[in-house]
């Protein structure tokens, strides 16, 4: 079940990267939007990952 969670804020995080950048490509979002995405995806693949190692183990 932790691996499930882990996988699915992995992609959450993964998705607000690509969404990020396409903001910094078309301009359409302002500076400090893109860096509290930026920070949350990372946050976000930082536990996706975690969640997923720790199931393995």
């Amino acid at each position: 079940m932790k691996s499930k969670i882990g996988e699915i804020i992995l992609v959450l995080g993964l998705l607000l990267f690509v969404f990020g950048a396409i903001g910094i490509l078309t301009n359409s979002l302002p500076q400090s939007t893109l860096q509290a995405m930026g920070a949350l995806a990372l946050a976000f693949v930082v536990v996706g990952l975690n969640l997923k190692k720790r199931v393995k183990r």
